[in-house]
């Protein structure tokens, strides 16, 4: 019964202030309705134009965005794709200064530790080595660990069982 009462109330709020609102006369008042009529249908007519009009613009931009964020995806991707090739095939190119043999491949903080001359039986000096392609650049982790390793904060432990 509230439920039915606060809906009445309600419409009655509404038909109250749309009663309350004045709407602008046409250029030439007139007392034929049809005229009036026209003059807001017109209205009501360029004013669905106009938003017909923003959203078609905006499904393009919207369109236009997703096709520019595909291509930054795929850009990425054919990146990133090509830096783990590039880091398991970076000691067959011809430049490459150290023995396949001595390399150990961890991936991740670093691509690989090198112990030079651990295929000769003389290791005498642990490489951190990252591979990197393009503009590629360091992550936060990967300099604290250049920067550690510069500062010589690198120790030998061992844990036994």
């Amino acid at each position: 019964m509230i439920e039915w009462l606060i809906l009445v109330l309600v419409i009655w709020f509404i038909v109250w202030i749309i009663s309350k609102v004045k709407r602008p006369l046409p250029d030439s008042v007139s007392e034929d309705t049809s005229e009036k009529d026209r003059y807001y249908l017109e209205k009501m007519e360029k004013i669905k134009l106009h938003a017909q009009e923003e959203l078609h613009e905006q499904e393009l931009e919207h369109r236009e965005s997703i096709k520019s964020y595909r291509q930054d995806s795929v850009k990425r991707s054919r990146s990133s794709l090509t830096g783990k090739i590039m880091e398991q095939i970076c000691s067959m190119f011809p430049n490459f200064k150290w023995h396949p043999a001595d390399m150990r491949f961890l991936g991740s903080p670093v691509d690989y530790v090198i112990f030079k001359n651990m295929n000769k039986q003389s290791i005498d000096k642990i490489i951190f080595l990252e591979v990197k392609t393009g503009d590629a650049k360091l992550t936060k982790l990967q300099e604290q660990i250049k920067r550690a390793v510069k500062a010589g904060r690198v120790e030998w432990k061992e844990y036994r069982i």
